[in-house]
């Protein structure tokens, strides 16, 4: 809706100041092992290396309670805490200019966007239906220019790799 997409805009540019804006979601299930839960302490040290070397701002969305973790960090915002609810965090992944997370029910918001995206995916988790969707692919058919799904583990290192691949294009 015009008005959440409106708001989103606001937030975003309040809370950045000019920083690149980036949605992200930590998927995090403390009922299962593996499956695509986000690897915290390696986002957690990225969201903080990162921030000495480009000017970022990260929107947490979602609303995992590991989220509160990552509070104390000034380049960091959680939406949820910010009084999004579900459709308002919809309309910070629209409008941010970059979305990095797991592979998630949110995800899927940047997933049919229009704008960049680096998801990561568990290699393990559903192998057989990512190999008959993407193939060896790191992107969906219908992927643009850097969309892509990261069949890879969340580490520090893969993530600012990625992230550096990302914005240097």
């Amino acid at each position: 809706k015009p008005a959440l997409l409106t708001r989103a805009r606001h937030h975003i540019e309040n809370k950045s100041a000019g920083a690149l804006p980036i949605a992200v979601h930590l998927k995090q299930n403390p009922n299962i092992i593996g499956q695509s839960n986000a690897n915290l302490g390696a986002w957690y040290n990225f969201f903080k290396e990162i921030s000495n070397r480009y000017s970022v701002h990260f929107f947490l969305v979602g609303d995992e309670k590991s989220n509160s973790n990552f509070n104390e960090l000034t380049n960091t915002s959680v939406v949820h805490s910010d009084g999004f609810s579900i459709d308002g965090q919809l309309a910070i992944i629209q409008a941010c200019e970059l979305f990095m997370g797991m592979m998630s029910g949110p995800s899927n918001m940047a997933l049919f966007g229009s704008n960049p995206y680096l998801i990561f995916k568990n290699p393990d988790h559903h192998f057989t239906e990512m190999k008959s969707e993407i193939g060896d692919n790191d992107q969906y058919p219908f992927g643009i220019g850097h969309q892509k799904v990261l069949r890879i583990l969340d580490t520090a290192d893969s993530l600012t790799h990625a992230f550096e691949m990302a914005v240097q294009h």
